[in-house]
């Protein structure tokens, strides 16, 4: 399931749980800027910063860390 056309470009300030088809075309196209977070197969969360199309990514155990990590609440450096 790929992103809808008028999604491609619509800035998402908010974390977005996308599926993990969404986010490999949110890493690869870059064109949906945003946040967004998926479950992976695997049990960890990942996060994809794509605020300004560099599509950062991180990988966490714990959903609400995710979903900080989004918000910038803390820097992946700072969780020692």
């Amino acid at each position: 399931m790929s992103l809808r056309e008028g999604e491609k470009t619509r800035v998402k300030e908010k974390p977005q749980k996308i599926t993990h088809e969404q986010a490999l075309e949110v890493i690869d196209t870059r064109k949906l800027l945003g946040l967004f977070y998926f479950a992976a197969p695997t049990g960890v969360w990942i996060g994809i910063d794509n605020l300004t199309g560099n599509a950062w990514t991180e990988e966490f155990h714990r959903k609400r860390k995710c979903l900080a990590w989004l918000r910038h609440e803390f820097e992946v450096g700072d969780m020692d």
